[in-house]
């Protein structure tokens, strides 16, 4: 059984949303509730990433310990591909240019894909593609 990320973004009850996409469907109680929601599951793992919840992503964050939390290691738990600029390798001018005039949270086009700067400095950017994320309201 697998969650269906599609679905849990639809759920208009944040603090709902965050308990099935939190629950350990290996669990009895787990269980109970997929029994109960059925809509929220589904039989066949998806070759699709999310989207997941940012919401769920930042308090899985908080929740490996750091204060402001990991956020890559969050999305990298959600198998939500992290797509690293800079640092060891030269930063290319037109991820330096987007970083000196954009910020964290924003999106940029990058080789017909759009992504999202979770992290970004002068000349480092952690970036996820949008499309494996939605910020609900």
């Amino acid at each position: 059984m697998y969650k269906n990320w599609k679905a849990i973004c639809g759920i208009e009850d944040k603090y709902f949303m965050w308990a099935i996409s939190f629950l350990n469907i290996e669990s009895e109680l787990g269980r109970r509730i997929v029994e109960s929601f059925p809509e929220y599951f589904t039989e066949n793992k998806s070759k699709k990433v999310g989207p997941i919840p940012l919401s769920v992503i930042q308090q899985q964050a908080v929740d490996f310990g750091a204060p402001t939390g990991s956020l890559e290691d969050a999305f990298k738990k959600y198998c939500i591909p992290v797509i690293e600029f800079g640092g060891e390798k030269p930063l290319p001018q037109k991820i330096k240019r987007w970083l000196d005039a954009h910020g964290e949270w924003e999106t940029m086009e990058w080789e017909d894909e759009t992504l999202l700067c979770f992290y970004g400095v002068r000349d480092w950017g952690y970036f996820v593609p949008a499309k494996c994320i939605v910020a609900e309201k």
